[in-house]
Parts: structure tokens; sequence; C-alpha cells
């Protein structure tokens, strides 16, 4: 099977943190664990590149695609929604050239405020493309985190786009409830893979 990894979370601000840290984690644990996959990666050449040496030890280098969109597409202001939706069609036309059995996005809720672009089914096709469910608090406490039409939009852009996923990765039981019982995903499209912890601890 050819999986596709989307690893913009590794590129995005989202580097410095958990999300970073856990994209990476499960990147290593996929190839040290892998037995006749071929893994494949897509980055964005418009982020910054610090985490390339440590993608290609793990995958070849011929085995990383990258796409290219406008410099700035951050969704955050409303006029770069054009060039944020074609940098969209741009990315999954890459990716349909690839034609992945699975494309794995691995941070969805990206693009607020970087340059970071995420999408479900608006050319590969949905049902092929899996996404992972870190959490829900933004929508749990939208009082706190969606004020303001422009976040409320993007935020339930991503929803919107996992919803279409074909099969949903949570990061822990709970968040996978959370998926059942706020979203009412069915249980058979939502699959718990835990957060593991890195060896080194």
């Amino acid at each position: 099977m050819k999986i596709l990894i989307d690893v913009q979370a590794v590129q995005s601000g989202s580097s410095k943190g958990g999300i970073g840290r856990y994209v990476l984690s499960l990147l290593e644990a996929m190839v040290r664990n892998n037995t006749n996959h071929e893994l494949l990666l897509l980055i964005n050449a418009n982020l910054p590149m610090h985490n390339y040496t440590k993608l290609t030890e793990l995958i070849p280098q011929e085995n990383i695609y990258s796409f290219y969109s406008e410099e700035d597409i951050r969704e955050c202001f409303l006029q770069h929604h054009i060039l944020s939706e074609a940098s969209k069609l741009t990315k999954e036309y890459v990716v349909s050239l690839i034609n992945p059995d699975i494309f794995f996005v691995t941070s969805l809720f990206e693009g607020l405020n970087e340059n970071v672009i995420t999408s479900v089914g608006e050319i590969f096709p949905s049902h092929r493309t899996v996404t992972i469910l870190y959490d829900l608090i933004p929508l749990m406490e939208y009082q706190r985190y969606l004020l303001g039409p422009i976040i409320h939009k993007h935020y339930m852009g991503k929803i919107f786009y996992l919803m279409q996923s074909g099969l949903i990765l949570s990061i822990s039981h709970y968040s996978k409830l959370e998926g059942s019982r706020i979203l009412k995903i069915p249980d058979h499209k939502i699959i718990n893979i835990s957060s593991a912890i890195d060896p080194m601890f």
C-alpha cells in the first residue's frame, strides 16, 4: 500500500509543540514497524525546512514530495480567501498526481496564522483520506477560542473536512468519545491509536 503522509506539522509552528513532536514520533514508529508499505511524505515548499534532515533520515529523499502555493495564504486575512482556496486545490492536485492509496493528514486544524494548507476531498477522494483528531477543546469552549467570525469560520471549515475523512484516528479514548458524542462520528469511522509515549521516557 502506498501511504502519503502530510507532515506540514513538523514545518509549522506546531513543530515546536506537542503536535509536531507527536507527528515525528508517529512517523518514526511507522517507519520502524513498516513491513511492506511504501511510505511517502508531502511537505510545503513555502514553510521552513528545519526538520528536513530529520525527515530524510527516516524516508528516502526520492520519497519526499513538495507542493508550492502562494507566499501568504493565512486564513486570518479575509483578502487571502481566494488564494487559500486555490492553494488547497493545488495541494490536492499534487496529491492526486502522486495517487497514494491513503493520504494521511497529520494535523488538519492549521492554516489560520501560518501558510499551512489542509483540506479533505477538494480533489483527492475523501474516502482515501485519513486525519488525526487531537481534541475538540475549541468547540467545547467556543466562547473562549472561537470568538470572531474569521476564527469561527476557519475552525468549522476544518470540522467539515474532518467529517469528510474516510477514517479518523484519535489520540486518546477520550478524544474518540468526544468525536462520537459531539460530532456524531460513527464508531467504525474513528479509531483510537493513543498518544503513546516517546521511548526516551
